[in-house]
């Protein structure tokens, strides 16, 4: 019985030991001050791992570039993306009508208006709503017979057109002036 008494006190002694050691090694190591860098020794660059964004090559990926783009309020670069598609393919006329839009966003409004002419010379389906947003431009550019003349086409095109009270007060505006 005193063998195993000796056993354990030992034991536990040389844990007790082993314990002082590491916990001497530790807190030397947590209070010992880091030697400082030397002035000018440069830091190591973290290269970036993520997989490079492919450059878009095909009109179709130019337009969804650009509609994302658009989402995240990223105009001017949508507009860029509009334009890579439209040399890629320039009868595409629905693409000339969302860069119009966004060109009017930005308040481009002479390229805004040169857009809807393209699409109104490629006769798009939307010609009703081109004219209706070409004579917006018109009356922000001050162009007020124009603006009279893309409205009487609005509803030539569409009789039946409902006019709401923006149509309305801009034509009122636009025969005042």
């Amino acid at each position: 019985m005193l063998n195993i008494r000796k056993k354990i006190i030992f034991s536990f002694i040389s844990s007790l030991m082993f314990f002082s050691f590491v916990s001497c090694a530790l807190i030397e190591e947590l209070t010992t001050t880091p030697t400082p860098t030397p002035i000018g020794t440069p830091t190591p660059i973290v290269t970036p791992t993520a997989t490079p964004t492919p450059i878009p090559t095909t009109f179709s990926e130019y337009i969804d570039i650009a509609g994302h783009l658009v989402t995240y309020g990223e105009i001017q670069k949508a507009i860029d993306n509009y334009t890579k598609a439209i040399e890629l393919s320039p009868f595409e006329v629905d693409v000339y009508y969302k860069r119009g839009d966004l060109y009017y966003k930005l308040g481009e409004y002479q390229k805004a208006i040169d857009d809807y002419t393209k699409v109104i010379e490629y006769s798009f389906p939307f010609e009703v709503d081109v004219y209706y947003n070409r004579g917006i431009a018109y009356y922000e550019l001050g162009e007020y017979q124009k603006v009279i003349d893309d409205y009487a086409k609005v509803i030539e095109l569409n009789p039946t057109f409902t006019p709401d009270e923006g149509f309305k007060e801009i034509l009122l505006n636009s025969q005042i002036r």
